[in-house]
């Protein structure tokens, strides 16, 4: 296809340190692979261009998979996998601090959950 490419890895510090680095002195690479919580440090910069001027078309993408690449209503980020992950948790201690299991439903209800285990005196996700 004519492209080349030229891959570096680092860890994940290391490589939001270096993209910062590399936008300041007008080095940018073309392509990132970056976990989604370095997405909206990286958009917050200004580093990274959003889907709308790249005109790259996410209408086929989960919404909640697109999530995690988005910033202030603008799509930074295209996930190219995702994880399943599960939530264990231990129903006493969630009676105990009078939390609802059933209405832990994002991130802030989770958060809210957890500030609530915690002053109850147990620990939150370990």
């Amino acid at each position: 296809a004519g492209v080349t490419v030229k891959r570096t890895g680092y860890d994940t510090t290391d490589l939001t340190n270096k993209a910062l680095l590399a936008a300041q002195q007008g080095n940018s690479p073309d392509v990132l692979i970056v976990d989604n919580p370095v997405v909206s440090t990286l958009a917050e910069a200004g580093v990274l261009t959003s889907t709308d001027e790249t005109k790259i078309d996410t209408t086929t993408v989960s919404p909640n998979l697109l999530a995690a690449g988005q910033l202030s209503g603008k799509t930074y980020g295209i996930p190219i996998g995702a994880n399943t992950l599960a939530l264990y948790y231990n129903k006493e201690v969630l009676k105990k601090a009078g939390v609802d299991a059933d209405a832990v439903k994002d991130w802030a209800s989770l958060t809210a959950a957890l500030e609530k285990v915690k002053a109850a005196g147990k620990k939150g996700i370990t």
